[in-house]
This record gives structure tokens, sequence and C-alpha cells, in this order.
């Protein structure tokens, strides 16, 4: 399909550098990225949500937390 697309000059130029690079034309550059981009679109879409489990912390008794910066970890 034809279509026309107006990009911003540094992704012009790294398409181009991708093109020179991967000895390709530009068409098949811009493809091949755009590909890859929603791929992994979709893949970050279908991830399962991190949850962080949480558990009690505490120090001891005595334990001054404004000086745990300065422990001594030899």
């Amino acid at each position: 399909m034809r279509t026309t697309v107006t990009v911003d000059d540094i992704i012009d130029r790294k398409i181009r550098r991708l093109a020179a690079e991967q000895h390709i034309s530009y068409r098949e550059a811009i493809n091949r990225t755009l590909r890859l981009g929603l791929d992994q679109q979709t893949t970050l879409c279908n991830r399962k949500p991190f949850i962080v489990r949480t558990h009690r912390g505490g120090f001891k008794p005595g334990v001054d937390t404004e000086k745990l910066n300065q422990m001594d970890m030899n």
C-alpha cells in the first residue's frame, strides 16, 4: 500500500542509517522498524501486570534508621 507519512528529521536519519547499515531499501527499513515496534507493543499489552508482594519489615529495638547509611558492612 502506498501512503504519505511525515516523520521527524531524527527518525528519518536513523531509518536512512539503518537502511545503509543493513544494505536494504529505505522502504524496507521503515517496514521492518514498524513491524518490530508493533510486535513489541502487542507483547507489552498482553503482559500480566507485575505485582509487588510486600512483607512486614522492621528493625530491632535500638537500631537508628536515620543512620543506616553509616553502617559498616565489613
